[in-house]
């Protein structure tokens, strides 16, 4: 249990990392970026185009040749670990994991942004040269696809994946954009759909066409980035974002531009604190963000559209030429143990992909000296933006994720939109 965590301090220890999703423009990605087709070189392992038993050959014969060497280089964004109350930069679960496997963790709050850390790593992966970190953390977005076409990622050893099997929930084992859970194991995850105040709606929300409700003109938001803002619109027009084509880009853009005209602006990051002063009324939201905004007193609520929200995910991944591969393994499959996914959850607040954590969260609830502790710990349990239903699990769906091919094709449609 994470006894540290005081929830009036909360607000300012989980604030959603800057820069981590509403700078996602692509700017500059697609440039030079080798096609679908690319062959994934890490391991030597071949691209999608060989045999599935040639390739389990291949990462079996790998894995079998690596050793612990009793170090993890492990980069990630901040704030996104359990840290110590008396030393901010010491963290307990990577204590826990020292005491029981032997190996140091090496820890670095590196990122902010994906494309910010993919182009620092693209010239060592690109080179066959240690990047500097054995694992790392990205979402299920291009950039994923980027890291995977042009071969960056080491295939992970499914032998070594037994907690996650074990423990992981159903929404995190079957991942359309990595499929057979070749390449990454889910770190946390979140929503977006519609954050509002009932304060000034006067009614529930249900549906993302209530964006463009008359009553609300002018008091209106949406998210300014190529990831959430396509993704949402697919879905108010009704289309599955995975099973997405150029002509439902182009509808779905033509949806947005409907709506901007009785928009307030598009937001990156600063769309939370205008929904809690009523400057703007509903609009696109993160789940994490209301749920963090209402533990500092406010009275927002969320909804999962009919029509569904976006379900993102956070990936753990083993960079190409990591050094310390056997002991990146085991500190991923780690954080599937239950405990260990219970004291991150206390901490970080978004989806934990662990069920089995929640018990566990409930019992620390319970066991809590102070008052606020308790109710925090509470709240964490009952809320839809750490321990979602399978009903509100079913009211969500995974984002289309552009492939370089797709890439220069999406942001020109896109991209207009909002920054035009």
């Amino acid at each position: 249990m994470n006894n540290h965590i005081d929830p009036v301090l909360l607000r300012g220890l989980t604030e959603r990392r800057a820069s981590r999703r509403d700078v996602l423009r692509l700017g500059g990605v697609g440039a030079g970026v080798i096609g679908g087709s690319a062959a994934l070189a890490s391991c030597g392992v071949k691209g999608q185009k060989k045999k599935v038993s040639d390739s389990d050959d291949k990462v079996k014969a790998f894995w079998s040749k690596q050793k612990k060497t009793g170090t993890v280089n492990f980069g990630n964004w901040p704030l996104y670990m359990d840290v110590s109350p008396k030393n901010k930069s010491d963290h307990p679960t990577l204590d826990a994991f020292k005491k029981e496997t032997g190996s140091t963790v090496n820890y670095f709050e590196v990122i902010q942004s994906d494309s910010d850390f993919f182009a620092k790593l693209r010239p060592s992966l690109e080179a066959d040269k240690y990047c500097g970190y054995d694992m790392g953390i990205v979402q299920n977005d291009q950039y994923f696809s980027q890291y995977l076409e042009l071969g960056y990622l080491v295939p992970l050893d499914q032998s070594r994946m037994k907690n996650f099997y074990a423990n992981a929930g159903a929404q995190f084992t079957k991942r359309g954009y990595d499929k057979g859970n070749q390449y990454s194991m889910p770190w946390q995850a979140g929503f977006t759909g519609i954050g509002y105040n009932p304060k000034y709606t006067g009614r529930e929300i249900t549906s993302w066409q209530d964006l463009a409700d008359p009553k609300f003109a002018g008091k209106v938001g949406m998210l300014g980035n190529t990831v959430d803002l396509p993704n949402c619109a697919l879905l108010a027009i009704g289309v599955d974002p995975q099973k997405s084509t150029v002509d439902d880009w182009k509808k779905a853009a033509d949806w947005i531009r409907k709506i901007k005209p009785k928009l307030r602006k598009f937001y990156d990051q600063d769309y939370i604190s205008a929904l809690a002063k009523g400057d703007i009324w509903i609009t696109m939201a993160y789940s994490g963000d209301v749920f963090q905004q209402n533990l500092s007193g406010s009275k927002l609520k969320f909804a999962l559209p009919k029509e569904k929200a976006i379900f993102w995910i956070d990936n753990m991944i083993m960079f190409k030429g990591a050094k310390n591969p056997v002991d990146a393994m085991e500190l991923m499959d780690f954080y599937y143990k239950p405990r260990q996914a219970a004291d991150l959850t206390e901490y970080v607040n978004y989806i934990c992909p662990v069920p089995a954590a929640r018990g566990l969260i409930t019992k620390d609830a319970h066991a809590a000296a102070k008052k606020s502790q308790k109710k925090y710990l509470e709240a964490l349990v009952d809320s839809y933006a750490v321990f979602p239903t399978k009903a509100e699990y079913a009211k969500s769906a995974l984002g289309h994720i552009p492939t370089s091919k797709e890439l220069s094709k999406w942001n020109h449609i896109f991209e207009p939109v909002f920054q035009g």
